[in-house]
């Protein structure tokens, strides 16, 4: 699949990759904003994640606690943050890159 991202470190150009597995974006997830560059790195939401209740991930196999998880996403706000989405399923703003979070990864076979 193609996946588009931002280039990163504040910037608004977006890059485009083909890949088998990627990370999804906050546009795949939801998150329609309509402010560049995130408007701009897929050309829609995944049909999975269409609510917050579809975007919670749990450890142990979703028996566990939900998790933080992050998103491709970079916060163009700050140097070293990204977005991510929280217990609840909602995209919150940034995560610190150092902070521990989890994946969900989108595939392609």
């Amino acid at each position: 699949v193609s996946v588009m991202s931002s280039a990163g470190n504040k910037s608004y150009e977006i890059l485009t990759a083909e890949d088998y597995i990627w990370i999804p974006s906050c546009k795949e997830v939801g998150n329609q904003t309509t402010t560049s560059p995130y408007s701009n790195e897929s050309d829609g939401t995944i049909n999975y994640f269409t609510t917050d209740a579809s975007r919670v991930k749990k450890l142990d196999n979703g028996n566990g606690a939900a998790n933080y998880w992050w998103l491709r996403s970079p916060n163009i706000g700050g140097s070293a943050t990204f977005y991510i989405v929280s217990t609840t399923g909602t995209v919150a703003t940034g995560s610190n890159a150092s902070n521990s979070s989890g994946v969900c990864f989108g595939f392609c076979i």
